[in-house]
């Protein structure tokens, strides 16, 4: 999840080949949102399920304001992946602050990302991994042992 190409944090269906090479499509983060809550049929949820209630990810999906009529897509895991990677967002203030003590992770740290499938910075977290890792940062237990890593 966390990657380059220009973004703090890159979304993709990621889909392994019978070959083991993997195919991966780039999505937008509402996309992301979409799919996982199952608004939008794609072969990333085939079985249209609501992910983020499956892997218990709280306050996650696509909400209807009934007197503006707009649609959001909320989820507060999702917008702090990009901590994973930074010591700093772009944002400023508190919320700006990331949970690398450097400019990339550490090895303690990429040892914990290695649990959820990540050789590399620039590696997508994938398939359940995905969302065992959106489930596991909300707990600031978590977070603290990430940050401490």
């Amino acid at each position: 999840m966390p990657g380059a190409n220009n973004n703090l944090v890159n979304f993709a269906l990621v889909v392994v080949l019978p070959n083991g090479q993997k195919s991966v499509q780039a999505i937008s983060r509402n996309d992301f949102i979409r799919v996982a809550c199952s608004q939008q049929p794609q072969d990333g949820n085939p079985l249209g399920e609501n992910l983020f209630a499956k892997y218990e990810i709280e306050e996650c999906g696509m909400y209807k304001d009934s007197i503006f009529k707009k649609v959001s897509f909320i989820c507060s895991s999702v917008d702090q992946l990009w901590k994973l990677r930074y010591k700093m967002g772009p944002y400023g203030g508190s919320d700006s602050l990331g949970w690398t003590g450097a400019t990339v992770p550490s090895s303690g740290q990429m040892d914990i990302l290695r649990q959820y499938g990540a050789q590399s910075l620039d590696d997508f977290i994938y398939g359940e991994n995905a969302f065992h890792l959106l489930h596991d940062i909300q707990s600031y237990a978590w977070q603290s042992r990430y940050k401490g890593s």
